[in-house]
């Protein structure tokens, strides 16, 4: 039998002494502090997506005031009166891309395009939008209608339209996705978050960077993003972006049923 030292078993058993502990604190860590520090994340970002979910919903339906006020007008006789309405608007609403009265057969009777010269405005007056899906979404339902995000034709940027009845006729305007990427950067509380607007078709229409809606990017093939087409208010998981594992919060936009992710 080797005969050990006293000393060094000592050493050995003061060493376990301590360290035993540490190894237990370690794992009760991994066991209960980390899934601990994962639910008070996730807590934190269903707060966060439910606030500026609040904040974007408030933003289309400010929009859609101006759409309110010139319909309130159209019942005037004079079209000159609802094309003074509508260049007013397009001078207070800087989002506001274009604005259009149609007449009961499509056909645009009164128009404002920002940054575009009054002689081109002229030439859209007369356009048929008769087989335009959401004058004609408007015209059946007899309701307010909002878009898909689409490429204008007039600005060709990231757009959204509503349009809304004003009588026998029908007021539609633009919007340029550009301004909502500025609002939420200006409501990111911190550069870790990651911010997107996603449509109902799954594409990023806007994020507080601009660097995903520039790509045109569809996230309809991460699992968490295809869980909100079976959910009505609220998705919360983990996804992947980008080889990043994240934790992420998706909330509904209720105007125009598209969804916040943090």
């Amino acid at each position: 039998m080797v005969a050990r030292p006293l000393r060094h078993m000592l050493v050995r058993f003061a060493a376990l002494i301590t360290l035993l502990p540490l190894g237990l604190t370690a794992l009760l860590g991994s066991l209960w502090l980390l899934p601990e520090a994962e639910q008070e994340i996730a807590s934190y970002h269903r707060q966060l997506a439910l606030t500026i979910a609040g904040q974007v919903d408030s933003y289309f339906k400010a929009s859609r005031v101006s759409a309110v006020s010139v319909a309130a007008v159209t019942g005037q006789t004079d079209l000159a009166v609802v094309q003074k309405a509508i260049a007013t608007n397009l001078q207070l609403l800087k989002r506001l891309r274009a604005m259009y009265l149609v007449d009961a057969t499509g056909r645009v009777r009164a128009v404002g395009v920002s940054n575009m010269s009054k002689a081109l405005q002229g030439d859209l007056l007369g356009l048929d939008l008769s087989r335009n899906e959401l004058f004609q979404k408007v015209r059946a339902s007899g309701t307010e209608q909002w878009s898909d995000s689409f490429l204008s034709v007039v600005g060709g940027g990231l757009s959204v339209a509503v349009a809304m009845p004003a009588g026998s006729n029908v007021v539609i305007e633009e919007f340029d996705l550009a301004h909502l990427s500025e609002f939420l950067h200006q409501t990111t509380p911190g550069s870790e978050q990651l911010i997107m607007l996603i449509d109902r078709h799954g594409q990023v229409v806007a994020d507080q960077s601009g660097t995903w809606t520039a790509q045109q990017l569809n996230l309809n093939n991460i699992p968490l993003i295809r869980e909100r087409l079976t959910s009505t208010k609220e998705v919360r998981g983990s996804l992947v972006l980008n080889g990043v594992e994240m934790v992420g919060s998706l909330h509904k936009i209720n105007t125009v049923d598209w969804w916040i992710l943090v």
